[in-house]
């Protein structure tokens, strides 16, 4: 089985997970982060400059996701 929650920085993803996983009656259960699937090469993904000119990966954008490490 796969559970997916979403929700928005700190509406409590993670915590939830982690129950979740202490309360599985079967089985092994991980819990896998979607941020470990990100790019993290300044030549890979979609990268803009914030307010002080520090290059940012653009996690907003779909073009910043490791497609291949997710899957």
């Amino acid at each position: 089985m796969l559970l997916t929650l979403t929700g928005g920085a700190g509406a409590g993803r993670t915590t939830s997970a982690h129950a979740l996983v202490s309360s599985a009656v079967q089985g092994p259960a991980s819990v896998p982060h979607g941020d470990d699937d990100y790019f993290t090469a300044p030549e890979r993904g979609i990268w803009t400059c914030d307010e002080a000119g520090v290059p940012r990966l653009d996690v907003g954008d779909p073009g910043s996701v490791d497609i291949e490490r997710l899957g």
